[in-house]
């Protein structure tokens, strides 16, 4: 039932780019209303989770108006609705704060007037207090991406090390140790992702870190997209118990091995419900790749520390012997890790010029940077692995009585040659091709001490990556921007800033903050990188000192030069250009 939910979940991922972006409201940014609005829409580009404090409308004397909580829009996961009482004449800010579908807050303001705007811009200082500060909490930062990078690590260790048990060390698991390291991750695993469920509210509502026991944000947690996978995972973890407990006795149930299993799948499928491959375009794919890649990651990873254990343990040889099949499973992970890695680089970044000039793009690639790191040592394990243990024991035998022969009547055995000579093919003596069993056992555990070391380097970049926008979500979305035309300012809104259809929003003020009054505006659009002419764009009042375009389609993705003049009087033009970013 626990992964028919999570199938569930993920069918209603979005079709959007995480974060979410605020498309229009109504009313519109700037507006002058002749009566209060009934209601306030906000409309954004991906499905959103609303809580009772996502939306909040201050006065220009600073006071809160008391309203209902908000809703959604049944059939527009994008909507959120807020109810308005009567409002008196005068400027008013709405502040807004919600939960992208990929668990990242997100926040705004804008604001609008009623009768007349109130002296002194009263509204732009209250909505511009609100946007100075943090959207969360850096405390809460620190912490939960510290949060995050040990649930990854316990997931790894417990997913990785109980497959390791069941297909390559099949009798790990009689040994204390082993079983403490496995107890330890599904504690820790459990423990973190509560704790993870508590910081989530304090995250997403920009509170500090003692938001994380107010069950006020408990509830605001429930309602959303992250908080029902956080809550399906730890019932996954629970569900494990059963298996847990049953570590211990050799004679385990025939059902034990299956049903583990499938519930470690299902621990796997959590991070790409919760986070990125959540959301944007062929999302069941992109959740799929998800679910591999930590599949993949974990059986690297824990099967690397399981190995660890059983060497430092007393358990070397036993360790050993299995050596051959864990070399072709990590030889598989890192296969499926560096594909699902690709794939999802592929399609989080929206191009190569994002590798190094987005935060996403450098963090990817120093985990990229990482890996490769972690593949060379791998290697060295591995040339260690063929080089004694996958060779045949008759010609193992004889490479070792060779060496011991020389050794004892005082002569120096011939030097060890590259790694990858086969000796039946290159002429190579078996005794210049085989490792002494001291050498090979040293090598191999100092490049898997090594490559730990680094996979958890990894891991803690993971953390901070899922907390970053991607490229294409840092580049989609609408654009806003407020411009200086002569002494008057203009914010402006183009949405959704991609090719196609777009709307253009201008609204204009005065110098004192009030609605400014012209004779005429217009907006035109160019391309000089692709060599395209000036686009006239056809505006129309839509509202005191408000404007909105007509039929404005840019017919390819660039950076477009957006030209604005303004008639101020009959012999006065002002203007003002931009760059407008259109993917």
């Amino acid at each position: 039932m626990l992964l028919v939910a999570g199938v569930a979940l993920g069918a209603s991922a979005a079709p959007a780019f995480a974060h979410a972006a605020l498309e229009s409201t109504v009313p519109v940014q700037g507006a002058l209303l002749e009566e209060s609005p009934p209601l306030i829409d906000l409309r954004f580009s991906e499905p959103i989770s609303v809580s009772a404090e996502s939306v909040r409308i201050i006065a220009a004397s600073g006071e809160t108006v008391k309203t209902v909580p908000p809703t959604g829009v049944p059939g527009s996961p994008g909507i959120m609705r807020q109810r308005v009482p009567v409002l008196d004449n005068g400027t008013y800010v709405v502040t807004w704060r919600i939960v992208s579908a990929d668990a990242h807050p997100v926040r705004g303001a804008f604001t609008f007037s009623v009768g007349e705007v109130s002296s002194g811009g009263a509204g732009k200082n209250i909505a511009n207090d609100f946007l100075s500060g943090g959207t969360t909490h850096r405390s809460v930062d620190i912490a939960y991406a510290v949060v995050r990078g040990l649930v990854y690590l316990a997931m790894a260790i417990l997913i990785g090390g109980l497959f390791a048990s069941i297909f390559v060390w099949r009798q790990a698991l009689e040994h204390k140790r082993v079983r403490r390291l496995l107890w330890a991750s599904w504690s820790a695993l459990l423990s973190l992702t509560v704790v993870a469920f508590g910081l989530q509210g304090s995250y997403a509502a920009g509170a500090n870190l003692s938001g994380m026991f107010d069950p006020s944000l408990w509830s605001n947690t429930w309602s959303t997209r992250i908080g029902t996978v956080l809550s399906i995972r730890i019932l996954l973890v629970l569900a494990l118990l059963p298996s847990m407990l049953l570590i211990k006795k050799p004679e385990r149930k025939g059902w034990w091995a299956p049903l583990t299993v499938v519930l470690l799948i299902g621990i796997a499928m959590t991070p790409g419900l919760g986070g990125h491959a959540s959301v944007g375009s062929q999302s069941w794919i992109a959740m799929f790749a998800d679910a591999i890649h930590v599949l993949a990651m974990s059986a690297w990873m824990g099967g690397l520390i399981l190995l660890v254990v059983l060497a430092t343990s007393g358990h070397t040889e036993e360790a050993l012997e299995s050596m051959p099949i864990w070399s072709r499973v990590a030889t598989l992970s890192v296969l499926l890790v560096t594909l699902t890695g690709v794939a999802r680089g592929y399609r989080e970044l929206g191009g190569l010029s994002d590798i190094l000039g987005s935060t996403y793009g450098r963090l990817l690639s120093l985990k990229v940077g990482l890996v490769l790191v972690a593949l060379l040592l791998a290697t060295l394990a591995r040339d260690a692995v063929q080089r004694r243990w996958e060779l045949d024991p008759e010609e193992l035998a004889a490479a070792d009585e060779e060496r011991e022969a020389l050794l004892s009547a005082g002569e120096k055995p011939p030097k060890r040659r590259g790694h990858s000579l086969v000796p039946d093919e290159t002429g190579v003596s078996a005794l210049t091709y085989v490792l002494p069993e001291a050498t090979a056992r040293r090598r191999l555990l100092r490049s898997v001490f090594a490559e730990v070391s680094i996979l958890v380097f990894v891991i803690g970049v993971t953390a901070v990556l899922v907390n970053t926008a991607p490229a294409q979500s840092a580049q989609s979305g609408p654009w806003a921007a407020t411009l200086e035309v002569g002494k008057l300012l203009a914010d402006v809104n183009v949405s959704p800033a991609r090719t196609g259809a777009n709307e253009v929003h201008l609204t204009l003020n005065a110098p004192g903050g009030g609605p400014a009054q012209v004779l005429d505006v217009a907006v035109e659009f160019s391309l000089p990188s692709a060599d395209i002419a000036p686009i006239d764009v056809e505006m129309r009042s839509a509202g005191i000192a408000h404007y909105t375009s007509v039929g404005f389609t840019p017919p390819v993705a660039g950076d477009w030069t957006m030209t604005l003049k303004v008639l101020v009087d009959p012999i006065t033009e002002e203007s003002a250009t931009a760059t407008v970013p259109s993917r």
